[in-house]
């Protein structure tokens, strides 16, 4: 993906997986952004 800020609709929840780099994400209920490095799934 290229560097941004993305939201991600879904009606059911879905499963992310990290190929390569790394990711910060603020998931839904969240207060703090989290890491996620490659191989990581969340």
């Amino acid at each position: 993906m290229v560097e941004g800020e993305y939201t991600f609709s879904t009606a059911e929840p879905e499963e992310m997986t990290v190929i390569s780099g790394a990711l910060n994400v603020l998931l839904p209920d969240a207060t703090d952004w989290q890491v996620y490095e490659a191989g990581s799934v969340f």
